[in-house]
């Protein structure tokens, strides 16, 4: 499994080392939110490795060509789901995509 839940993820299901993913749930230029830092903490005290990601959300992260993919063809919401990629990312993704007219969901 790769992704559980909205906010975490671990890279694979049955093994000694995994690597817990978080969105920091804050703009990129502020600490992340509390119940982040508590999760990182809780998990540091078991011996656990956690990355906060340092922009909003993991869909940042993801290749521009699934976001490109996901707007099935559209030229004008590729465009735009592009420039949201390229933009300062202080406002998080789905947010960015529902006023843009863009998808969200990815493939």
């Amino acid at each position: 499994m790769l992704f559980s839940g909205p906010f975490y993820a671990y890279v694979t299901y049955h093994s000694r080392n995994r690597l817990w993913i978080r969105d920091r749930h804050t703009a990129p230029e502020e600490f992340p939110e509390a119940n982040s830092t508590k999760f990182k903490n809780a998990l540091k005290r078991n011996h656990e490795k956690c990355l906060i990601l340092k922009k909003r959300e993991i869909e940042f992260y993801y290749p521009e060509n699934i976001h490109i993919k996901a707007q099935n063809g559209d030229k004008n919401k590729e465009k735009a789901v592009l420039e949201i990629l390229k933009g300062d990312q202080s406002e998080s993704f789905d947010n960015l995509a529902k006023k843009s007219n863009c998808e969200s969901r990815l493939p």
